[in-house]
């Protein structure tokens, strides 16, 4: 199962920003909007519409399942300027 949320393609019309917060979030990392103090880190807290406004700036993969092989999800994120990839408990299910 974990390796299905790393691998599963997001819906291109959002743009990478928000397709890469859905996938961090199901995979249980936070993400911090640039200009915002706080972490995201409920799925169902990220913002409705004009999804291309918002643009990552932070991700806290701290305990979470975020793999190697999901990393494709975090390109085109302009804004990107932190990664925490503490402890995270994934494991390889072939």
């Amino acid at each position: 199962m974990l390796v299905c949320l790393n691998v599963l393609p997001a819906p291109p019309q959002v743009g990478p920003d928000r397709a890469a917060a859905e996938w961090l979030l199901r995979c249980g990392a936070s993400v911090r909007w640039k200009g915002s103090g706080k972490l995201l880190n409920d799925y169902n807290s990220l913002p409705r519409g004009e999804y291309r406004r918002y643009k990552i700036e932070a991700v806290d993969a701290t305990d979470s399942s975020v793999m190697e092989v999901g990393f494709p999800h975090l390109e085109g994120l302009e804004e990107l300027r932190e990664i925490r990839l503490r402890n995270c408990k994934c494991d390889t299910v072939l």
